[in-house]
């Protein structure tokens, strides 16, 4: 019976799950317990999220595995592309959604299940990325958000909302505990400059803006039940260079600055499970190390209380990845430091999980990791302050894993001291999509599926930042030659759609015709060359825009003659900052933000007339002098957990009552908690004195009778 209920807990979905789950002090008492005598050797590898390199094809009696899961001991697996299997027709690995889904859930058990042969016998937490269909552990098989930018365009707190539960109970479904995310970055935009970290990641330009946002995605993640990481703190809004670059890049923000982007982690505090932080030089701090594993930022700045710092001594510290990124590449360089040695520093600095996403690296192997754990073993045991040090994230660790572990209808205790295949996800492939949307068909929504949501959203997220010809087909056709541009997945629907007009479909694939650079140099000038040439056989060019390539190509139009650029329709599939200033003022410019297979079908619906593009002054973010951002008509989600204290925002008089009461109410509850606390104690030593007076009682009645025999 008792094994029918767990399967029955575990097999719905998460959507009412407190993901403040309460451990009762029996349970705390427990993991202390747990904490306190575990071997420290056994459980060094709970520290680790480590990526697994094999596919869905090899990863049964992998050694690898075994080697990470049952030697090591890892408490943590981060998921990548390369783990699954691609639901595109034309793909070698090609396999239907549902079989993804299955293949995907099979995955993760197998992962689950060797957990039994570890020495501590924990369950995994599995970790991913699930942003947007451009930065995601998981590509395909599931309803994949559109953009944070693309969030925070449509200026709707419902739909923000739901996304971020969608996005969740996906991730919950098919086994996954961990969201990395969301990105908290602020945005410092330069007009027309490439920009490879943030694109279209982050929320806003403005970090009023940016909290509003992210306190309607945050509070849809939280009703999911799932584990949040937000990350890269302090924010890579500041910095020129990609840390996944051979360089360490420097954020160039002022004290000030630092502390205007340390507002929207800060804000959170409360409500989201931990951190992750970046790998970043701050001048401005005197930090001239990566940050992510330098004592003195973690120490001021992550963990202190202050106004400079983030006050999260009770959350995760996680950091980026430090096995393939190329900031940590050049740091070991130049500081001839070994990857065990950095893992070292980064423990000892602070952080509670050490991430190592690329264990097939020439730089990062299991080799290195087992050398890690021995260097980390042996800085641990050398004195009782590094052994209260590791049991303080020890217990961080435990404490969230139990956390999961109650909310899946777990007892604590057969969670730590049996080894069972207790996070067996029993869910079958079929049932994701549909249990992870149910909310939506249960709600009072216009929209009546997931699908349905995500096409809203992208539709209200749909700016006109630009206008110098009306776009509608209907006004362009009047015996006019269209030429449309767009990738060779995206061309054929726009084939389809505008068949019965006069124009040509052409692709923007030149990167396809050659591996070598040399070649993709040289097609791509032929490429530009062709477009230069082109533009004057047509009336129109509407071009569907991706990145900085598109962007060189319609400027060299521009530099052949600049009037032709007022031919031009884009439809920006990214962040619009990567238009130089004569693009954006000389064409036609429309964006969604986001490059979800469902915003070419908008692109399509914008050109029909169905979807009406909003104006500018929705737009969230700034494009230099050519638009400066406004203040959201958004308000912040309420909630008792965020930190209003760090923002200037109206708050509703419902809500502040409801906090009025609901502080009383907790000050109430610690007032009782207090006289209980001091009427156990009094009831304890009533007890004891009881005691002491059964025994005297006892005493009495001893000699009581022992003088009576005397007499006798």
């Amino acid at each position: 019976m008792k094994k029918l209920l767990l399967i029955f807990l575990l097999s719905q979905t998460f959507l009412n799950a407190d993901y403040n789950t309460t451990l009762s002090n029996e349970d705390i008492q427990l993991i202390d317990d747990y904490v306190e005598n575990v071997s420290i050797e056994d459980s060094i590898g709970q520290l680790f999220m480590v990526g697994i390199n094999d596919d869905y094809v090899n990863y049964q009696n992998s050694k690898k595995i075994d080697k990470l899961i049952k030697e090591i001991g890892v408490g943590f697996v981060i998921v990548n592309q390369a783990n699954y299997p691609k639901t595109i027709k034309k793909h070698p690995t090609f396999v239907s959604k549902e079989d993804f889904l299955d293949k995907a859930i099979d995955f993760h058990n197998y992962l689950q299940h060797k957990t039994i042969e570890s020495k501590l016998g924990l369950p995994l937490l599995i970790a991913a990325d699930f942003e947007s269909s451009r930065f995601t552990s998981i590509t395909h098989g599931l309803y994949l958000p559109p953009s944070a930018l693309s969030l925070s365009a449509t200026h709707n707190s419902e739909l923000i909302e739901n996304i971020a539960i969608l996005s969740a109970l996906q991730l919950k479904n098919l086994g996954i505990d961990i969201l990395l995310g969301p990105v908290l970055d602020r945005y410092d935009i330069h007009i027309g400059k490439k920009e490879k970290t943030l694109l279209n990641r982050s929320f806003s330009s403005n970090e009023n803006n940016l909290i509003k946002v992210s306190s309607h995605f945050i509070k849809g993640l939280n009703k999911s039940g799932i584990i949040t990481f937000i990350k890269h703190f302090p924010s890579h809004g500041k910095v020129d260079k990609n840390p996944h670059d051979e360089i360490l890049p420097i954020y160039s923000g002022s004290k000030e600055e630092f502390k205007t982007d340390l507002k929207a982690f800060k804000f959170f505090k409360k409500t989201v499970n931990g951190v992750m932080l970046s790998h970043l030089s701050i001048p401005s701090l005197d930090i001239t190390e990566p940050a992510s594993i330098s004592s003195k930022f973690i120490s001021n700045h992550v963990l202190k209380q202050s106004d400079l710092s983030l006050n999260f001594n009770k959350k995760i510290i996680i950091t980026d990845d430090l096995s393939g990124m190329g900031a940590v590449q050049y740091f070991s360089k130049k500081n001839n430091i070994s990857y065990p040695k950095i893992a070292l520093k980064a423990f000892s600095a602070g952080n509670d999980i050490l991430m190592f996403s690329h264990m097939y690296d020439s730089y990062f192997s299991i080799k290195k990791l087992i050398a890690s754990k021995k260097l980390i073993l042996k800085y641990i045991t050398s004195s009782d302050t590094n052994k209260q040090r590791f049991k303080k994230s020890l217990k961080k660790i435990i404490l969230l894993k139990s956390k999961i572990a109650k909310q899946k209808g777990i007892n604590i205790e057969n969670f730590l001291k049996n080894k069972q295949h207790i996070f067996k996800n029993i869910n079958k492939g079929y049932e994701i999509l549909t249990k992870s949307e149910n909310f939506i068909k249960d709600g009072n929504y216009t929209y009546k599926n997931a699908k349905e949501l995500i096409k809203k959203t992208i539709a209200n997220a749909t700016i006109e930042i630009n206008k110098k010809v009306d776009y509608r087909i209907s006004e362009l056709t009047d015996n006019k030659h269209i030429l449309f541009m767009a990738n060779d997945i995206q061309i054929e629907k726009f084939r389809d759609a505008f068949s019965d007009i006069n124009a040509d479909f052409n692709t923007t694939n030149y990167r396809k015709y050659g591996k070598k650079q040399d070649s993709v140099s040289k097609k791509y000038t032929q490429y530009k060359n062709y477009l230069r040439k082109k533009i004057d056989l047509y009336d129109y060019l509407i071009y569907i825009l991706h990145d900085m390539d598109d962007v060189n190509a319609i400027d060299a139009i521009r530099l052949k003659k600049k009037n032709l650029l007022q031919k031009i329709i884009i439809f920006v599939h990214d962040n619009p900052s990567i238009l130089t200033m004569d693009i954006l003022q000389g064409t036609t410019v429309i964006s969604s933000f986001t490059q979800h297979e469902l915003s070419y079908d908008n692109d399509i619906s914008v050109l029909k007339g169905v979807v009406k593009p909003k104006d500018i002054k929705y737009l969230p973010i700034e494009l230099g002098t050519f638009f400066k951002v406004k203040s959201s008509e958004l308000t912040t989600a309420e909630s008792s957990n965020f930190d209003y204290s760090l923002i200037s925002t109206p708050l509703s008089k419902k809500f502040k009552t409801s906090q009025q009461k609901t502080k009383s109410l907790e000050k109430g509850l610690n007032i009782c908690y207090t006289k209980k606390t001091s009427m156990s104690q009094e009831l304890t030593e009533a007890n004891s004195k009881i005691e002491k007076l059964k025994k005297r009682l006892e005493n009495y009645d001893f000699f009581s009778k022992n003088h009576q025999i005397n007499r006798e």
